[in-house]
């Protein structure tokens, strides 16, 4: 089977439908959600049918990545970059970072302990200030304001001379 058999069952297989020719070597398809794609006639290419299946897989959303497009790499990028210096580097600043959030939230918990205490440190005076305040206002109250004795009546005469 030749490869542009293979291309037209696998477009036919995914519900694409044929248009016919361009006016170039092209044949134009519709996919099923309406959009437009154009392959070759006589594909040169071996991976022709791989790199279709990918793009009309992307085109219909049946990627797990929504239409997002693989990395490429070019001959002159391979391996360039890559060290392992790099990579020990990389695992030192890791671990750094690791102790180092490690230490800063042992540090936040403790001042989260002495606040907390230091709260409870203000609250007791303060209410200890408040109970000499309402002990010191008791006793002026008290001196200033004795109590009025009990009236009695012990005879008609006194009554009469007041």
């Amino acid at each position: 089977m030749s490869l542009s058999n293979e291309i037209r069952d696998y477009m036919l297989s995914i519900g694409a439908v044929r248009h016919g020719h361009t006016g170039g070597d092209h044949i134009k398809w519709s996919l099923p959600n309406g959009q437009k794609y154009f392959t070759s006639l006589t594909p040169s290419d071996s991976r022709a049918l791989l790199n279709i299946k990918s793009e009309t897989r992307r085109m219909l959303g049946l990627t797990s990545e929504g239409g997002k497009k693989a990395a490429s790499y070019s001959k002159k990028d391979a391996c360039s970059g890559f060290s392992m210096e790099a990579v020990r580097k990389e695992q030192q600043h890791s671990a750094a970072i690791r102790e180092i959030t490690g230490r800063a939230t042992a540090a936040i918990k403790r001042i989260d302990a002495l606040l907390i205490e230091a709260q409870r440190n203000r609250d007791q005076r303060e209410g200890e200030w408040l109970v000499e305040q309402y002990m010191a206002h008791k006793a002026t109250l008290e001196r200033y304001y004795q109590p009025v004795p009990a009236l009695t009546c012990k005879s008609n005469a006194v009554m009469a001379m007041a």
